[in-house]
């Protein structure tokens, strides 16, 4: 396992989005998620120079909520399900 690079880009205070399966329940702000594919909003802690980062989980990020990418190959159809719930 390599860990020379795991905290290259971690700065105190820098946030990140992730995406991953959750197959334990995950608790943020009082709402449990489990068995589904999630994105979280993470933000890079300290816990002392003895001990180094980690990332905590601060909320969770909804599809609807997510920000598009320019490079988006289905961008026009994520507008089209975005009007669609807007209705």
């Amino acid at each position: 396992m390599r860990l020379g690079n795991l905290f290259k880009d971690s700065s105190l205070g820098s946030q990140r989005i992730i995406r991953k399966f959750l197959w334990l329940p995950v608790t943020i702000d009082f709402q449990t998620r489990w068995l589904e594919w999630a994105r979280i909003r993470q933000m890079c802690r300290s816990l002392g120079e003895e001990y180094g980062y980690y990332w905590q989980d601060m909320e969770w990020i909804d599809d609807d909520e997510m920000p598009m990418c320019q490079g988006c190959p289905y961008k026009k159809e994520h507008e089209r399900n975005r009007l669609a719930k807007a209705k």
